[in-house]
C-alpha cells in the first residue's frame, strides 16, 4: 500500500554518454529519465540535477565538484561514464550522503590495444 506513495526516480543523463535505447529502456523501468546531450558547466549541471536522485555524468565535461553537489537538492548516486574518479570530489559527495560509482571495465581492451601500438612505435622508431 505504501508503494503507492512513492514519488517516482528522476535520472539525469548529464552527457549522452553513449548509451543506446536498450540502455535508456531500462532505466526507464526505474524511473523519468532526462537525456542531455552537452552539460557544459556547472551552472547547467546544477539546474539540470536540482530534484534528481541519480545523475549519469562525464566529468571530463562537466567537472563534478563540492559547489556542485552544495547547490543540488535530492541528489543520492552519481554514475560516471569512465573508470576514473579524478574530475569528482569525493569528499564533497561522501559529506553530502552522495555515492559515486565508475564503469571500471569500460575501454579495458582498447588501452592494451593503445599500450601495444605504442611500443611497436616505440620500437620502430616512428
Amino acid at each position: 500500500m505504501l508503494d503507492s506513495f512513492k514519488k517516482p526516480m528522476k535520472i539525469a543523463i548529464l552527457d549522452e554518454s553513449f548509451l543506446e535505447e536498450g540502455h535508456l529502456e531500462r532505466l526507464r523501468t526505474l524511473g523519468e529519465v532526462d537525456v542531455y546531450h552537452a552539460t557544459v558547466n556547472e551552472e547547467e549541471a546544477v539546474e539540470r540535477l536540482n530534484g534528481v536522485n541519480i545523475a549519469i555524468a562525464d566529468y571530463y565535461v562537466t567537472p563534478l565538484t563540492a559547489n556542485l553537489f552544495s547547490q543540488t537538492k535530492g541528489l543520492s548516486l552519481v554514475c560516471l561514464n569512465s573508470i576514473g574518479f579524478e574530475g569528482v570530489d569525493i569528499v564533497a559527495a561522501r559529506e553530502r550522503g552522495i555515492s559515486v560509482a565508475n564503469a571500471p571495465g569500460f575501454c579495458v581492451q582498447s588501452v592494451a590495444e593503445h599500450t601495444f601500438a605504442l611500443m611497436l612505435a616505440l620500437s620502430r622508431k616512428v
